[in-house]
């Protein structure tokens, strides 16, 4: 775990790939170790890795935006297989079956109210996830400080609109931050943790 806290410390920007030419772009023209997959179905998505791995790139491959993939024991099984490195998901109860297939298990959450902070904190508890995925990027940076006194490799994703939305959220205690503009993957940040 201490690894993958280091790769998104020496690069803090997670670039999500939603398309087929976002894919190309972020392997040949950035140096970024991982790509969140927001795109893909169970045809394509083999050879997507493939290519990922062949740059010495990561794929942290977003559940829910894959279609094709049952989100059960034998789908996880089947993203193993193919070599996923990482999954998100919203659900607590894939995090077990996820990190059993030696996959890194990312429980991404929607902090919209007090509630949403409180149940997030008892999924981390519970399911002891690799890595949280605070969604948006944000909100306030005592939300932030909640959730990494609660679990130390946090991530941030969504509404990352322009450079000072993303080093806010470095800022606040996220590791690294999960973005889709082009214009803004390229900056540099500082990552102070």
């Amino acid at each position: 775990m201490e690894e993958l806290k280091q790769t998104f410390y020496n690069n803090p920007i997670i670039p999500s790939a939603t398309s087929k030419e976002y894919l190309n772009y972020f392997v040949k023209r950035t140096s970024h170790i991982w790509v969140c997959l927001k795109m893909g179905e169970i045809c394509s998505l083999g050879a997507i890795i493939s290519i990922l791995h062949k740059n010495n790139r990561k794929a942290m491959l977003h559940f829910d935006f894959i279609k094709g993939i049952a989100k059960d024991k034998e789908g996880i099984e089947y993203l193993k297989r193919i070599g996923v490195d990482a999954i998100i998901t919203t659900k607590s109860q894939h995090l077990k079956m996820i990190r059993d297939n030696e996959i890194i298990a990312i429980l991404e959450t929607f902090l919209v109210d007090s509630s949403a902070i409180q149940q997030t904190l008892s999924n981390i508890r519970t399911g002891k996830p690799d890595a949280v995925l605070v969604m948006p990027m944000t909100v306030p940076k005592q939300v932030f400080q909640k959730i990494t006194q609660e679990h130390d490799c946090v991530l941030a994703g969504g509404l990352g609109v322009d450079h000072e939305v993303i080093q806010n959220a470095l800022d606040s205690g996220a590791r690294a931050c999960i973005v889709t503009d082009r214009r803004l993957i390229v900056e540099s940040y500082d990552c102070p943790i």
